[in-house]
């Protein structure tokens, strides 16, 4: 027998490959018997062409820089583009009026990190239906949305600490306002965690003590400082920066 890379060598006159006349002439003939060419029955594997995403995000740089959740939004989608060969053409922050939505067709899906409004969303669709929103609680059954479990987390936290003897908490949050392409925003409603909050103080008949003011340490600072008039006896925050501010009104007036 002659194995299938003697065959290859041989057909492709290999004048390194070293073999007897009598085996070139025998694969040579058995070749020509059966009609076969090495370079036509080769398979071609084509080119693969990496698939291109453009990002559409509201948060900010500065938002990135003080808030580690954005940052984490920001790696893992550069992270996971990377293992699944997708190139991120564009990375394009809000506000933006040079954004046209036509620019979406250009790219083969777009990933939106942050709240825009439903309109955004549409006028986006018609330029690509390839769409994967981040982060957004609204009802939106036309898209792929990617989000975390904050319901079901704040309602757990809330049993336990039910369970621990504590019935007096506190929540602060802000509330969502969805953005358009001019970083305008008209709109807003009442976000997941506020309202898991709100719920479950109904379900238990406990009186909610709760301020939404903003999303910024300052609106943190601001919001402890009204709700510690309350006595409350724990306080669920809804983010990173919202707890700095609530922890600075906390030593503030010396309490842990």
């Amino acid at each position: 027998g002659v194995s299938p890379a003697s065959v290859s060598r041989v057909l492709s006159n290999d004048s390194s490959f070293s073999v007897s006349k009598q085996t070139r002439a025998r694969i040579k003939k058995v070749a020509a018997k059966y009609n076969y060419h090495p370079h036509l029955n080769r398979p071609v594997t084509p080119p693969i062409t990496p698939r291109s995403i453009l990002v559409l995000t509201t948060h900010s740089l500065e938002t990135e820089a003080h808030d580690p959740y954005f940052i984490q939004v920001h790696d893992g989608i550069i992270q996971e583009a990377s293992k699944q060969n997708i190139q991120i053409k564009a990375f394009v922050r809000f506000p933006n009026k040079a954004f046209q939505f036509t620019d979406a067709q250009k790219y083969d899906g777009v990933i939106v990190a942050g709240v825009f409004t439903q309109e955004f969303y549409a006028n986006l669709a018609k330029n690509n239906p390839h769409i994967v929103l981040i982060d957004d609680y609204r009802y939106l059954p036309a898209y792929d949305i990617i989000r975390n479990s904050y319901f079901e987390a704040t309602q757990i936290v809330l049993d336990q600490l039910l369970e621990n003897g504590l019935n007096k908490i506190a929540f602060i949050g802000g509330n969502i306002h969805p953005m358009n392409n001019n970083g305008e925003t008209t709109d807003s409603y009442q976000d997941i965690r506020a309202k898991a909050y709100l719920m479950w103080t109904k379900l238990h008949n406990i009186s909610p003590l709760i301020a939404l003011n903003g999303w910024t340490p300052k609106n943190g600072f601001d919001s402890m400082n009204t709700l510690l008039k309350d006595n409350f006896q724990a306080a669920l925050i809804a983010s990173d920066q919202l707890t700095i501010g609530a922890y600075r009104a906390l030593k503030q007036h010396q309490l842990k």
